[in-house]
């Protein structure tokens, strides 16, 4: 088992194959393969999600304008308005959905090999998923395996037969994934951290207490980046309800200390197996549309 803990950390997903992003706010977009820097500081990709089909890309709903992003080795911007909480998810073939809220407000929860699967039918416990919310049902033939937020916070695992904790603390936007007997579990603690979890099945049947916890230091707050246009707070936590007062941890900054933007990039800790650190790629902008016709739109391997 492994787990990531990123104390500046945000919205997250990563894949039982290694593959991780991890939005660090106002400053790039943590990945496995070392920081992506923003196409610009309006779109920082909110709600992110991953995939490995046809190479690692991850997507998110655009912060600051009405796009959504989307990095697969340089970034493209798609003028689609992703719309509620967890507009975007790519499906198990590796195609990308954008909501346009028809589905609900709570948008994705995950894929099957079937189908998208809601944040509104995932949104409550049911027989299948007692005690647990905002859920991801990860069972197959011969085994259950659920995993969602529980009736007093934190991250929770469901056998069947009994809870498991694997995260403690008040987890949201909690991502799982799972190939065969492997799973990775990500989730943002409010005034704590983003936590990863890579683990087979049989890890996860036994406590996590003991598991050795790789942390990336908390980046110093900074001046933002030049020209750089935020959401007023008020705005912002009407929508999500989070104070901007909330401690993060014990690094001494609340929440909006995050908001306002950091400067110095993550230190890599050179004990996660999985990290690499080769130099980000260059960023360059797809042609977007030039009008109203959209003559010039790049949506290639999206479904609306």
């Amino acid at each position: 088992m492994q787990r990531l803990e990123f104390p500046s950390g945000w919205y997250a997903d990563a894949l039982p194959s290694g593959e991780y992003a991890v939005l660090i706010p106002n400053q790039h977009v943590l990945t496995h393969l070392g920081p992506i820097p923003f196409t610009d500081a309006d779109r920082q990709p909110l709600f992110i999600r991953v995939s490995a089909v046809g190479g690692f890309r991850f997507a998110g709903q655009s912060w600051h304008s009405t796009d959504t992003v989307e990095w697969h080795g340089s970034w493209r911007i798609i003028p689609r308005t992703p719309v509620g909480v967890s507009p975007v998810i790519y499906d198990l073939g590796g195609t990308l959905h954008i909501s346009d809220g028809s589905i609900g407000s709570q948008g994705w929860r995950y894929a099957t090999s079937t189908r998208l699967v809601t944040g509104d039918e995932t949104y409550q416990p049911t027989a299948a998923a007692p005690s647990l919310y905002e859920w991801t049902d990860l069972s197959s033939s011969g085994d259950t395996v659920v995993v969602g937020q529980g009736e007093e916070g934190g991250a929770w695992l469901w056998d069947g037969t009994q809870h498991r904790e694997l995260v403690s603390g008040d987890c949201r936007f909690i991502r799982a994934h799972r190939t065969g007997n492997s799973v990775a579990i990500s989730t943002w603690r409010i005034g704590g951290s983003t936590v990863i979890i890579f683990a087979t099945l049989a890890e996860l049947g036994v406590s996590v207490t003991e598991t050795p916890t790789v942390v990336y230091p908390p980046i110093e707050p900074g001046p933002i980046v030049s020209g750089a246009r935020f959401r007023p707070f008020s705005q912002f936590f009407q929508v999500y309800d989070y104070p901007e007062s909330t401690p993060l941890g014990n690094s001494g900054l609340l929440l909006r200390d995050v908001m306002r933007g950091f400067v110095r990039p993550v230190v890599e800790a050179t004990t996660a197996s999985r990290l690499v650190t080769p130099t980000p790629p260059a960023v360059a902008l797809p042609p977007v549309k030039s009008s109203e016709t959209g003559e010039n739109d790049d949506l290639t391997g999206v479904v609306l």
